[in-house]
Formats: structure tokens, sequence, C-alpha cells
């Protein structure tokens, strides 16, 4: 039986973590070239990993539904769930109908995709 420490854990989780900031960068750059135009790719990997942050905080952790946190946070800014959130986004937010969190994600990114039009 093979047997993983928690250093071990520890290590495959910050490589792989590190490999999704890697592909990440110039994904969205090439999703969102308006909204990464003038940005350096520190600063996208800095964006990266506070997003990252921010979506495992609110039980994001699939790689999809961190990719999707991310967009919105281009689309509506870092902060767009936070405490000041626009109303339309904590009734999204709050929508006990969409039981995934998932889901709702899902749903607030097409809407944030309509309102950056």
């Amino acid at each position: 039986m093979l047997i993983i420490r928690k250093e071990q854990e520890d290590a495959l989780t910050a490589a792989s973590e590190r490999e999704f900031v890697r592909r990440m960068v110039p994904h969205l750059r090439e999703t969102f070239p308006l909204r990464t135009h003038g940005m350096n790719d520190e600063s996208i990997r800095q964006l990266v990993q506070g997003g990252i942050s921010r979506a495992r905080q609110r039980g994001y952790t699939l790689e999809l539904s961190v990719c999707l946190y991310l967009h919105i946070v281009l689309l509506l800014g870092a902060e767009f769930d936070g405490d000041k959130a626009e109303p339309w986004v904590r009734k999204v937010r709050d929508d006990q109908s969409l039981k995934d969190p998932h889901s709702r994600l899902e749903y607030l990114h097409e809407m944030a995709l309509v309102r950056a039009q």
C-alpha cells in the first residue's frame, strides 16, 4: 500500500497549483485580450493566485470552477462577490434553487458575460 505523507501531499498540491497558474496566464490573455491588455505576466499570475485563494474560501476547488471564478473576476472585478456585491450577484450567489455551487457559478458567469457587453 502506498502511503503519502502530509508533506508529500502539500508538495503535490503546490506543484499542481503552479501548473494551473502557468496555464491560466495565456488562457486569460487569449480569452480576455482587452481586459488583460497592459498587464504583464506577473500581474496576471498574482490575479490568478488571489482568485484561487478567494475561490477556495467560497468552496470552489475544481479547476473548472476556479477558471470560471477567474473569468468573473476579470469581467466584474476582484471583489465581485464580496460584502459590497451587486444585488444581482448576491441574488444568484444565495439562490438555493441552484443546489450545486458550481451551477450558481456557471449562472454568475453567464450573467457577467451578458453584463460586460
